[in-house]
């Protein structure tokens, strides 16, 4: 106890009394300036921890949804060519698992021939599995803000270029007949 080591101190001018109590101020701000120091550490180590446990987490469930994505692509390649057609594709959305697991991905597949299009980044009328997978992984879930407002901004630019073409053309002035050509 610090009274303990005080005490002798009554007898001695005020100075030396407040060096003492100043002293034991500064000792028990550093001891607890020490103890905080190791506690803000050790809660920063854990929280890069726990950072580093969801990473590796996030990592293997995209692995895993990757890996059953490839498994319903091959499924549906009825052929074995590593593409799946637009018959292909729809013959088996009729299959109860395949929506299931479409719908367990929060993929809408109601309207097939819309979702292969979405899925078919190239626009050749197949899928090949790179495409399946990138397609189907990109569209999984809901909606997000940043979607929308990606979507936002890509239709704000489609209509200034539509303005701007609309301008050009109005310049140019009426324009006459078609001249037919053979």
């Amino acid at each position: 106890s610090w009274w303990e080591y005080y005490m002798p101190l009554r007898d001695l001018p005020l100075q030396y009394r407040v060096a003492f109590i100043f002293y034991v101020c500064l000792t028990i701000f550093g001891v607890l300036n020490v103890v905080t120091g190791v506690f803000v550490d050790t809660a920063m180590q854990a929280n890069h921890q726990c950072r580093q446990v969801v990473i590796r987490e996030e990592l293997e469930a995209k692995k895993k949804l990757l890996k059953e994505l490839k498994n319903v692509f091959f499924e549906m390649d009825e052929n074995s060519d590593g593409i799946v057609t637009r018959e292909e594709f729809d013959e088996k959305l009729q299959d109860e698992q395949v929506i299931a697991y479409f719908k367990s991905l929060n993929l809408d597949v109601t309207d097939t021939r819309t979702l292969f299009r979405l899925i078919d980044s190239d626009n050749s009328a197949s899928i090949d599995v790179m495409e399946f997978l990138n397609g189907c992984y990109d569209l999984q879930g809901e909606a997000r803000s940043i979607d929308a407002k990606i979507m936002k901004m890509q239709l704000q630019r489609l209509l200034g270029i539509s303005e701007r073409m609309l301008e050009r053309t109005n310049a140019l002035g009426p324009a006459g007949p078609i001249p037919k050509t053979c």
